[in-house]
């Protein structure tokens, strides 16, 4: 009775190891800065060659810090073109509106807030 126990209790523990290993697999960090001149300003992980990896499923933005909200996009590098999954705002936990497959091809376009000004923005991509 004892060994049945053990081993049950190995393998759930074993099991929420892996899992555990996997949700934290899919969730990297973000500091975007830019200035928005004229109301205009973007700063694009495509072209600062910064991507992500994320697991099938939702896609999140968990925003730790902004300076001012602003609009992010999520977009996944293709050959030819990129798809978008979607645009949230940067004020706490927002959920890209399409799912996403595993792929480290990810990347985030931060865009938009006030005229003439520094924006900052930090927190991690996850799913």
């Amino acid at each position: 009775m004892k060994v049945k126990l053990k081993k049950a209790l190995l393998g759930v523990m074993a099991f929420s190891f892996v899992f555990s290993m996997n949700a934290f697999a899919a969730s990297s960090s973000f500091n975007a800065n830019y200035y928005t001149a004229g109301g205009a300003g973007a700063v694009s992980g495509k072209t600062n060659g910064i991507f992500h990896y994320l697991d099938s499923g939702n896609a999140y933005l968990n925003t730790t810090y902004a300076s001012h909200v602003c609009k992010c996009t999520l977009y996944k590098s293709g050959v030819g073109f990129d798809t978008s999954y979607g645009e949230v705002n940067t004020s706490g936990r927002q959920r890209f509106p399409k799912a996403v497959t595993a792929s480290s091809n990810y990347y985030l376009v931060f865009d938009g807030g006030p005229a003439m000004t520094n924006i900052s923005v930090r927190g991690t991509l996850t799913n």
